[in-house]
């Protein structure tokens, strides 16, 4: 079970690799210089191969998994998860409108053949290919609404961006997005008075995003996003980056979602990483395989 949670959640030749400086000599700069810095440097390799060395920790259960991940950008994202026996348990391929999955475990044997959306109805995150994509590249996501503005302040060697709020939702929150930093965002649900507020909410302006982008490099380094409706807090972190042909690629990544008082956490090391070179994305079904109409 541990394995298809962790699916979940995830869906999601270097020159050698270089830690980024920690630089904090960097000037206040407008948040639309910032994100258009940032975009200017992602990292968007036409083909990419990785090989991630991984854990899932859902409450006091954990589980280590070697997974290896094949992409071609804007098409195929195709990924094949073992134990750390190296025996191949799932399998799965998503493209922008579809999803394919293969369990091989024991007494779960089935494939699934159906559409994205089925990922965001399972870990209630919005996980289109788009931001499964730019979670594997390093990228950031939620940055092209054109409805959402920004503010910028300096954290260290960082840029932080604080996605700009409208007064009602201030009132839920208790604090203003000018005061509003590396703090934890806690709203009392239990508080009749908080609750009338949220009903009183719609789609515009629920969930508060912040980035935090190295001022060197001009890369995410974390990622947070308060849904303040739903109860949910995820967040998206990169200890350390390295440096390909292609630009900074991630080094390490770690992935926390919060919802409902429960707790998942993903963390993985990439071991390896290979861009240009063109991939085969194999999806045989063996015989002994059920299909099911759901995960």
């Amino acid at each position: 079970m541990l394995a298809h949670l962790f699916t979940l959640l995830l869906l999601f030749s270097c020159k050698s690799g270089r830690e980024i400086s920690n630089n904090t000599d960097i000037k206040k700069r407008p948040a639309r210089w910032i994100l258009d810095e940032c975009e200017r440097n992602y990292f968007m390799p036409e083909w990419c191969g990785m090989k991630l060395d991984a854990e899932f920790i859902a409450g006091d259960e954990s589980q280590s998994f070697k997974a290896t991940v094949r992409i071609r950008k804007d098409s195929i994202i195709w990924v094949s998860i073992a134990p750390l026996l190296g025996i191949e348990m799932i399998r799965l391929m998503v493209t922008p409108d579809s999803l394919k999955y293969l369990s091989k475990i024991p007494d779960q044997k089935f494939y699934y053949f159906g559409g994205i959306s089925e990922l965001s109805e399972k870990t209630g995150a919005d996980l289109s290919f788009d931001v499964l994509q730019n979670i594997l590249f390093g990228n950031a996501f939620g940055l092209d609404d054109d409805d959402m503005k920004f503010r910028s302040e300096i954290e260290a060697e960082n840029y932080l961006l604080i996605s700009k709020y409208k007064r009602k939702v201030r009132k839920v929150v208790g604090k203003d997005d000018r005061k509003l930093e590396s703090d934890s965002i806690k709203v009392d649900f239990d508080d009749p008075r908080v609750s009338k507020k949220i009903k009183r909410l719609n789609d515009d302006g629920i969930i508060i995003s912040r980035y935090w982008v190295n001022g060197e490099s001009f890369r995410i380094v974390k990622s947070v996003f308060d849904d303040i409706v739903h109860r949910r807090n995820f967040q998206i972190e990169y200890p350390s980056l390295e440096h390909t042909d292609m630009g900074w690629s991630p080094k390490e990544c770690v992935m926390k979602l919060n919802s409902d008082g429960k707790s998942l956490e993903v963390k993985y090391d990439v071991d390896r990483i290979s861009v240009g070179k063109p991939y085969e994305f194999p999806f045989e079904i063996s015989e002994d395989l059920v299909r099911r109409d759901t995960l």
